[in-house]
């Protein structure tokens, strides 16, 4: 598989993933399912414009895939 396929099927687990959690914390902050499911609606369109956006500006920039280690301090 090539870098550029590698990154962005990791980019768009990770979205997926971000996405799915959003959802959950939605589910515990709104109770009610009439004004839940338009929301959902409303968080999920809203989150994948953004990261679409930003992963269309990623791959015109040609930036390769590189793996960051974040060491948080002790």
């Amino acid at each position: 598989m090539e870098k550029s396929q590698d990154w962005e099927d990791v980019y768009d687990r990770r979205v997926s993933n971000m996405v799915r959690e959003c959802m959950v914390i939605l589910e515990g902050l709104v109770p009610d399912d009439k004004q839940r499911a338009p929301l959902r609606q409303l968080m999920r369109r809203t989150i994948y414009n953004a990261t679409d956006g930003l992963k269309s500006d990623l791959v015109n920039m040609g930036l390769a895939r590189k793996q960051e280690n974040y060491n948080f301090p002790n």
